[in-house]
């Protein structure tokens, strides 16, 4: 689902804004056609580079701002539930997706937990002063191939102890660190309705593991 995303927004939905464009260009613009179009050796016209950069970079830029807008309709939701959890809400969310904020939680963005070392935080919900959900973004692949991958995050106080082969029977990843256990799953993150059932079970196999 993450790569779907990345593939939609990287690349559907500029190409689609693209060939919009410059089929308007070509067939609406006829004083721009006229004025600034080139011929080549055939007679035939070509639309001109300034024009095509003009709209990809449009095209890209629109993209992302369709993206962060759908970021920020999931983020007004996940606020409601975090007020009817009786937990504070942060959405730490930027217009540009090259550019995401830095939480103001130090117990996250200098954690010694490996998954949140790679994370950018967002969407974080606050129980008692201290993050207790919160959406982790960062990058898998390699160059022209590397993509975002989405995962929603939850943190209980406490260290659990627990053997590696026993991780494996869990329908969670579990990993410890800085006085707190992290729970998530691998797989795109959680939709709003499913948040508050997820982050019970993960309190409950807390408990349990910590007994």
């Amino acid at each position: 689902m993450s790569f779907f995303r990345h593939f939609c927004f990287s690349f559907i939905l500029p190409m689609t804004l693209i060939s919009i464009s410059l089929w308007v260009v070509y067939n609406h613009f006829d004083d721009f056609r006229q004025e600034y179009y080139l011929s080549d050796v055939w007679g035939t016209k070509r639309i001109p580079e300034l024009a095509v950069v003009i709209v990809t970079v449009l095209a890209y830029s629109i993209s992302n701002l369709v993206e962060q807008a759908i970021e920020r309709t999931r983020s007004r939701k996940l606020a409601a539930l975090a007020t009817g959890m009786g937990m504070q809400f942060d959405s730490n969310l930027s217009w540009s997706s090259f550019f995401p904020k830095k939480s103001k939680y130090e117990c996250l963005e200098q954690s010694a937990v490996p998954l949140l070392r790679s994370c950018w935080f967002k969407n974080i919900f606050i129980a008692n002063s201290e993050p207790a959900i919160f959406g982790c973004k960062y990058g898998e692949g390699f160059g022209q191939s590397r993509y975002d991958v989405l995962r929603t995050v939850y943190r209980h106080k406490g260290e659990v102890n627990i053997k590696n082969e026993y991780k494996n029977e869990i329908d969670w990843n579990i990993e410890i660190g800085d006085g707190f256990t992290i729970y998530y799953k691998d797989r795109y993150r959680a939709s709003p309705n499913v948040i508050k059932e997820e982050y019970r079970e993960t309190l409950n196999l807390h408990k349990t593991l910590r007994t």
